[in-house]
């Protein structure tokens, strides 16, 4: 015996390593991401929109303390609710309605 036969491998060990090796390789997948349907789904139900927390009438503008975030994700994201105070209402809002584009005019300063 010779000093390496701590680490020798047998042919078929040999096989059997590179197998598993390229299972784990194939196992990792694409490095495309690509989103099911399923997915899409749930990041609605779990993401959040900016809605209005009170009724507000035409012409108010809006201010940080009219808005909040709440599920589910349909509407404009939650990362625009510091970009819309100082928009004005187009027309009448309900509390808890989703914001919408249509809702404001475009801020003048």
């Amino acid at each position: 015996m010779g000093m390496d036969n701590n680490m020798a491998i047998e042919p078929d060990e040999m096989k059997q390593l590179v197998d598993q090796c390229n299972n784990v390789y194939l196992s990792m997948g694409s490095e495309t991401r690509v989103v099911s349907a399923l997915e899409l789904a749930q990041r609605e139900k779990m993401r959040r929109s900016v809605v209005f927390v009170r009724d507000l009438p035409a012409g108010h503008q809006l201010q940080i303390e009219d808005l909040d975030v709440k599920r589910p994700g349909t509407g404009l994201a939650s990362e625009w609710i510091e970009q819309l105070a100082g928009y004005t209402l187009k027309k009448d809002v309900k509390a808890d309605n989703l914001v919408s584009v249509e809702d404001i005019v475009e801020k003048l300063n």
